[in-house]
């Protein structure tokens, strides 16, 4: 079972630090936040209130998140086990979903597809016939 595996569960650490990690720079905010995915829907010309209230809504599933990227992964606080169980694993894709809205919304389609391309996927290994 690869709840046993001690290097499967290593590996899904990482995965899941990776996560928390690069999901805080978007949606932490402050003045050290240059990534912020609410900065740039507030600073854009165009009126993106209904992706703010969709965030808003989501409030609980974001600051969970946020919030084990600091007690587990960032500072390891002695009561890092209390945040683990905050947060379900589907919340990261829809608070993720949404970021992809929003950059979509922004007007950087294009750019996010071509970004996208770079990165190798399992759809561009080619599967060996038996």
């Amino acid at each position: 079972m690869c709840s046993n595996n001690e290097l499967f569960y290593h590996f899904r650490y990482l995965a899941l630090k990776d996560v928390h990690i690069e999901l805080y720079k978007l949606l932490k905010e402050g003045c050290s936040s240059k990534d912020n995915i609410f900065k740039f829907l507030r600073n854009d010309s165009n009126d993106h209130s209904e992706l703010l209230e969709e965030f808003k809504k989501l409030d609980h599933e974001i600051e969970a998140i946020k919030n084990a990227r600091d007690k587990m992964y960032a500072h390891l606080d002695p009561d890092f086990s209390d945040f683990m169980t905050s947060f379900k694993v589907n919340d990261f894709y829809i608070v993720f979903d949404l970021i992809e809205k929003s950059i979509i919304a922004l007007g950087y389609e294009t750019q996010l597809l071509d970004a996208l391309k770079l990165i190798p996927s399992r759809n561009e290994f080619e599967l060996i016939e038996k």
